[in-house]
């Protein structure tokens, strides 16, 4: 299972596999990489073999909250110089993901330490691809952080490696993280075409992932700069579009809070309320909470205890994470946190906002879910 999941994800990290490809390759194999996970990290198992199944299986979309859970705890062995270079460095990249599962289980900053090691593992190894690659999360992470000067190093120094024969899939990366610069910087514009940019080269791929993934940043973009009504519609066309073809629940559950959240920052609050049940269940199984969208909807609806809650439970995340709203979320929740402290008696706002800090995922969940149900029941 090892050498397959290594045959399969070094094209994968080289950027010459369509996600379809790379889907139809592994996810037949998810209950052998389980068995064989369970026997590396037993008494008599292998942890160089445990390191890659987790590291490799991370590529999974629908794997990816179990993949998350599984390299965790090698971090230490990793550490310790318990595999070669070439297992750490894929170690070390899986753990700087960006995707929503692995934020939610490292820090920030150990993701940006943890891009730094796989980019100089690969340098020392010789694989200039995995180099670029990982100096794109080592500056998306620095755009997280909000520091747009090493961010923009990091960019230059992957673009001065990129070559014209290289895929596709690796350009519309380095286009990604550009447009993110330009867009911290305050130039919407450039922002704006190179995201259009990025979205024309995915769907010239074929790779249905690729393209929802450019469309999402767009959408969110266009909320940041508005027109709102050009968001919307945007992103209305997108969800659609993953009715008629869906893609994972960890995939979709970010397009689906992107409608919520716009639809009831503009007021549409029985459209962002029909939204927000497709998106719990999604959210449900992809461990993804959208908390700020969450808040600012039951603000709207006026079920103001829940909302005080969330608004507690968001900033106790955002502390333990290290993690920095993007635009729209600070937004939405600048917007809450005014009118709830102005609605409610300051001591009672305390209480509620400590309270939601004590709230885990499933938690809160449970909470939106409920309260939701008791919205409906009451309009009956």
């Amino acid at each position: 299972m090892r050498s397959f999941f290594e045959r399969v994800d070094g094209p994968h990290l080289d950027g010459e596999l369509r996600t379809d490809q790379l889907q139809a390759l592994l996810v037949p194999e998810r209950d052998n990489v389980r068995a064989a996970h369970a026997w590396a990290i037993g008494e008599e198992g292998d942890v160089e073999v445990a390191v890659v199944i987790a590291a490799c299986a991370s590529a999974l979309e629908d794997f990816a909250l179990e993949s998350a859970d599984w390299l965790v705890p090698l971090q230490r062995q990793v550490e310790d110089g318990a595999v070669s270079p070439a297992v750490a460095a894929r170690y070390w990249r899986a753990i700087a993901s960006a995707n929503v599962t692995m934020t939610g289980r490292v820090s920030r900053a150990l993701q940006l330490e943890a891009s730094d090691r796989a980019r100089s593992l690969y340098q020392t190894l010789g694989q200039p691809r995995r180099v670029f690659s990982s100096l794109l999360q080592l500056a998306a992470h620095r755009i997280a952080l909000h520091d747009v000067a090493a961010a923009q190093v990091a960019a230059d120094e992957a673009r001065g490696l990129i070559r014209p024969d290289w895929p596709a899939m690796l350009r519309i990366r380095l286009l990604r993280i550009d447009g993110l610069l330009a867009r911290s910087a305050g130039r919407f514009t450039d922002a704006l075409a190179l995201h259009h940019q990025a979205v024309h080269l995915s769907v010239s791929t074929g790779d249905w992932l690729l393209e929802m993934i450019a469309r999402d940043i767009l959408v969110d973009l266009l909320w940041q700069i508005g027109p709102i009504e050009d968001a919307a519609r945007e992103a209305c066309s997108l969800v659609d579009e993953l009715r008629e073809r869906p893609l994972t629940a960890l995939d979709m559950a970010g397009p689906f809070a992107n409608v919520m959240g716009i639809f009831s920052e503009m007021g549409r609050i029985d459209e962002a309320s029909a939204v927000a049940c497709e998106a719990l269940p999604l959210m449900r199984r992809a461990e993804r909470y959208d908390v700020d969208a969450w808040a600012h909807l039951f603000w709207r609806r006026g079920q103001i205890d829940t909302s005080t809650l969330l608004l507690g439970a968001s900033d106790a995340r955002r502390a333990r994470a290290g993690a920095a709203r993007r635009p729209n979320e600070q937004r939405l929740i600048a917007e809450v946190r005014k009118a709830l402290q102005s609605q409610l008696h300051p001591d009672a706002f305390a209480s509620g906002v400590a309270a939601g800090a004590t709230l885990d995922g499933s938690e809160m969940l449970a909470m939106i879910s409920e309260a939701m149900t008791e919205s409906l029941q009451n309009r009956r």
